[in-house]
């Protein structure tokens, strides 16, 4: 049995090479996401991260102490060791190496 597409394959393939490479046409992984074309869903933070993040980003890691976090919390430090598992519910605060919290966020 002949096969009459066999030959196209490697053309196609580098067509479809040569686009991605020119930038006309990007992999899924890299194509931009906005609000404007996303359910607000999708960026619901169930951990509450959103409500916390005004008050604790570009301060010292001292007000961490203060603050009445949620049961459910984790503080990161720079050479912190991180467990695998991945909790939505939890709030996870990431303090830099200047002592000031950088990251809040679930998980």
């Amino acid at each position: 049995m002949q096969r009459p597409f066999l030959p196209f394959i490697p053309g196609l393939l580098a067509c479809a090479l040569a686009l991605v490479g020119a930038g006309c046409i990007r992999p899924a992984a890299q194509a931009p996401v906005s609000r404007a074309m996303t359910p607000d869903l999708m960026f619901a933070e169930p951990c509450g991260a959103a409500m916390w993040r005004p008050d604790l980003l570009d301060r010292r890691a001292q007000v961490l102490a203060d603050a009445d976090l949620p049961a459910r919390h984790r503080i990161l430090r720079p050479g912190s060791l991180i467990a695998d598992d991945i909790d939505q519910m939890r709030l996870t605060v990431t303090v830099n190496g200047k002592g000031k919290v950088d990251g809040v966020f679930c998980g």
